[in-house]
């Protein structure tokens, strides 16, 4: 046989024995073994799953599934509201990186998920029964004999973030979610609803956009809102480095029983953070909240260690009116906030946990024709705390 139909052969095979696992999954349908899943997860978990939606599949160039109507049961004791619900959940593969050794994944689509964590009077979770069954493992199994000889390390023993760095997610696309926590312990009970997080692209050293949204309510205290960040966040572990840069928090709340009953704030930073030197670093700080305006910077260091902080602040009032209104509950029934008007208050501060020290040095008022300058010093503030300070304030009308 010539060289060139040996090539072909051997090629025809490998060929076959890639195509035949494909066809099968093409050919099956796998809403033929909702039933096998199920009766797999409960015997796992103890748990029932019932999928009341199709299992659909995709083959080329992505090999892909999608479920829907997917409920799995909760532990017994809390009640008969599933533990997750999923409305609509979609994973595909691209199929080519596959031979590459390479795992590229398509846009991860969850809609419609519902998580229900309780806690009993007891102080039992809801999820405790889950976590003792993945404690426990296989328990059954014998132990594995140790080889007699020392053999090379596998490819499974490489470290982690090389076999990461063959995986590229397209993103993850969560919306319509909620999370519910009812304490019952405490007697509390907090939610999240309309819960939304988008990624872009997720690949090991590449930073991406993220961006969070949701609703809450909670009863202790008693308080609703709406919460929306977002942030592009770049991850090193390798280098041990993580940073979010672009920061943007807004946040509306609502409680009659908080101390500002309503209250609208909206926030802007970078952070970052080296693991390895035990540094972190906030910069470009903005807070608005109740016509007013935070802003600054903040060092660390030994952040890991006995850290030692360093900030720079400066708040100015931009809205006399809105600060006093926000604030009414807390003031005097006859305060005026005219004296506030460009209004401001500059400090600087530094906390050593490792010498137990902190300070405020120099601390400027500027209120109403007022100029006061003060300074304060503290030692031993985690043993036995001791204060000294400074007072100066300028001639005025």
């Amino acid at each position: 046989m010539k060289p060139f139909k040996i090539i072909a052969l051997i090629a025809g095979l490998l060929a076959l024995l890639v195509l035949i696992p494909i066809g099968v999954l093409v050919s099956v349908d796998l809403n033929h073994y909702k039933d096998t899943l199920a009766q797999t997860v409960e015997k796992h978990t103890g748990r029932r799953l019932q999928i009341d939606g199709p299992l659909d599949k995709s083959f080329f160039p992505w090999l892909g599934v999608h479920i829907g109507g997917l409920q799995l049961s909760n532990a017994s004791g809390f009640g008969d509201a599933p533990f997750v619900q999923l409305g609509e959940v979609q994973v595909k593969i691209k199929l080519l990186p596959l031979f590459k050794g390479e795992l590229v994944v398509d846009k991860v689509v969850v809609y419609g998920l519902t998580l229900n964590l309780a806690r009993n009077r007891q102080g039992a979770g809801n999820w405790d029964d889950l976590t003792a069954r993945e404690a426990a493992g296989p328990a059954a199994l014998p132990a594995p004999e140790a080889p007699a000889t020392t053999t090379a390390p596998t490819a499974s023993a490489a470290p982690i973030t090389k076999r990461l760095a063959a995986l590229q997610i397209g993103g993850v696309d969560i919306r319509d979610a909620a999370v519910n926590w009812d304490d019952r312990l405490a007697g509390a009970r907090y939610e999240l609803s309309d819960l939304a997080v988008q990624t872009g692209e997720l690949r090991l050293g590449q930073a991406f956009r993220a961006d969070v949204s949701f609703q809450f309510n909670a009863t202790e205290p008693q308080a609703q809102g709406t919460v929306h960040w977002s942030a592009l966040v770049d991850a090193q572990p390798q280098q041990q480095r993580y940073r979010m840069q672009d920061v943007k928090l807004t946040a509306d709340i609502r409680g009659e029983r908080l101390p500002v009953p309503q209250l609208s704030l909206a926030l802007a930073a970078d952070v970052e953070g080296d693991l390895e030197k035990q540094t972190a670093n906030l910069s470009g700080l903005t807070l608005r909240v109740l016509g007013s305006e935070l802003s600054g910077k903040a060092q660390a260091q030994h952040i890991l260690a006995e850290p030692q902080i360093a900030a720079q602040l400066q708040w100015q009032v931009k809205d006399p009116a809105a600060l006093v209104e926000g604030l009414q509950p807390l003031l005097p029934p006859t305060f005026k906030g005219d004296w506030l008007k460009n209004a401001t208050l500059q400090l600087d501060a530094a906390v050593s946990l490792g010498e137990q020290t902190a300070q405020l040095q120099p601390v400027t008022l500027q209120a109403g024709g007022l100029s006061l300058q003060a300074s304060l010093h503290a030692r031993q503030i985690v043993d036995n705390p001791a204060y000294s300070g400074s007072l100066s304030v300028a001639a005025f009308n």
